[in-house]
């Protein structure tokens, strides 16, 4: 049996921001075509926002495999056992 586990002690309002829980997409937003294109503007500040977290966001990811593109910094522990499997973070 596998299994993985994640403990969340912060405020849902912060776990429930699910941006920072995905990679950002590898492709940005297209730049605004002018400086009134407000909604362009904000899409893309939220891309760059995003991209700048994301790796060092305190948050579980939404999948397993995210862990593997953040920083080993966020490993608060181990449970032991086989090779040191069942990471724990904050």
């Amino acid at each position: 049996m596998h299994h993985h586990g994640y403990v969340w002690t912060g405020p849902k309002e912060r776990f429930d921001n699910e941006a920072l829980r995905r990679p950002p997409h590898p492709d940005p937003p297209p730049a605004p075509l002018s400086d009134q294109d407000v909604q362009a503007e904000r899409l893309l500040k939220r891309y760059r926002e995003v991209v700048a977290e994301f790796p060092t966001a305190d948050l579980p990811p939404l999948e397993t495999a995210y862990w593997l593109i953040k920083p080993r910094s966020l490993v608060r522990g181990n449970l032991g056992g086989s090779q040191g499997s069942g990471v724990l973070a904050r």
